[in-house]
């Protein structure tokens, strides 16, 4: 697994920072960062899109791309990328196929009768975004954070330390 960690607090800071400023500095971080998350979204409908057959049915599986989503903030308490998959768009009946069919194994109950059976799920969620965060997404930040400091330390000078 790939873990990419940056304290909400300094994330927090640093975003007061820029504000202050060069607030086009913030959007442009923003951007980036959005950017980063947008390939890893990208490759969680891909994976979604290939799951193919099965039960979980087209329809489900184009409400699960839809519903996947990235957003970036700065908030205090919030601050990071985040990507998430919304099952809203399913019909009530499926709202939880967008947890179940994340994990290994999942069980459910057969239609019309009281028997539980297990399923195989199709995890798409974690293991697309590592594949991505391995490569491109930890490269995309790293470089959004470095125009950053890149820009104001043109303009200031060095770090005295």
């Amino acid at each position: 697994m790939v873990e990419v960690v940056i304290d909400r607090a300094e994330w927090y800071r640093l975003a007061g920072d820029l504000k202050a400023y060069e607030p086009a500095l913030l959007r442009a971080l923003r951007r980036r960062l959005k950017k980063s998350g947008d390939l890893a979204a990208l490759a969680v409908k891909a994976k979604l899109a290939s799951a193919g057959g099965g039960d979980v049915g087209h329809e489900n599986r184009a409400a699960l791309i839809a519903g996947t989503r990235v957003s970036v903030s700065f908030a205090e308490r919030t601050a990071g990328v985040k990507i998430v998959t919304n099952p809203s768009k399913l019909p009530a009946t499926s709202r939880g196929l967008a947890k179940a069919f994340n994990l290994a194994e999942f069980r459910h109950r057969v239609y019309g009768r009281k028997v539980w059976v297990p399923q195989k799920g199709r995890p798409y969620f974690n293991t697309s975004i590592d594949e991505v965060a391995r490569t491109v997404m930890v490269r995309e930040m790293q470089e959004a954070m470095d125009e950053a400091t890149a820009v104001i330390t043109s303009r200031v000078g060095a770090w005295p330390y």
